[in-house]
């Protein structure tokens, strides 16, 4: 139940992260956000797939291991954006852990198979040291498809193919904090595929009765 990723690299009021010749992020203190900067060329082709996933861990040292999966996440992609860090209080099962969460976006040139990307995100999970004992339970590291569009068009999925269920958009992501707050910041406008209504909207009318907090660390690749 964990959403999160990213490093304790430094932060710097304005920094900019260059990562390649033709993409880069912004880093701004004043306002504790990452924020991509485009090229002008860096256009959503046909085939543009875009992923939001949802991290997160609470044992271990969290942002050495998110920081670790958040990298090879990014492995392969066109662009992509890191959400703030969230210290977040643990929900159905209380007897564990805080979590540190994150959202990441991550775009690629050419898309991928759902499922087979499905497979990818759980033999992160296990090569990271996740065992799954209790349901809902503390972990190492938390890999969770929340939502996904190829060439624009949102994902809509709910099915099992190859002994893999997968549901798209997530069916809990409108209903967790820890999850609304780390997406609007990269995406409060966009609308829910299915119900049409904005997540800065979910967030809204979830209220503030969760612990949710937002950390100073901020994810980079020079760590």
């Amino acid at each position: 139940m964990g959403f999160c990723g990213g490093s304790g690299g430094s932060i710097r009021s304005e920094a900019i992260l260059n990562f390649s010749e033709r993409h880069a992020f912004l880093y701004d203190t004043r306002r504790s956000r990452c924020h991509f900067r485009p090229t002008p060329d860096n256009r959503l082709s046909q085939t543009m797939q875009i992923w939001y996933l949802g991290l997160g861990s609470n044992l271990g040292d969290r942002l050495t291991l998110l920081t670790a999966a958040i990298k090879r996440l990014i492995e392969g992609s066109q662009n992509w954006r890191v959400s703030s860090f969230y210290e977040t209080e643990p929900m159905d099962y209380l007897d564990q852990p805080w979590f540190l969460n994150a959202v990441l976006e991550v775009q690629f040139a050419q898309p991928r198979n759902p499922y087979e990307f499905l497979r990818t995100c759980l033999e992160l999970e296990a090569e990271f040291g996740r065992v799954r004992t209790v349901p809902r339970g503390a972990r190492t590291l938390d890999v969770d498809i929340l939502l996904g569009s190829t060439g624009g068009t949102p994902l809509v999925l709910d099915e099992m193919q190859n002994g893999l269920h997968l549901t798209v958009p997530h069916p809990r992501l409108h209903l967790r904090r820890f999850v609304l707050e780390p997406l609007c910041e990269l995406c409060p406008e966009d609308a829910h595929p299915v119900s049409g209504k904005s997540f800065g909207t979910f967030l809204q009318e979830l209220g503030t009765h969760d612990a949710v907090h937002r950390l100073n660390e901020v994810f980079s690749l020079r760590e």
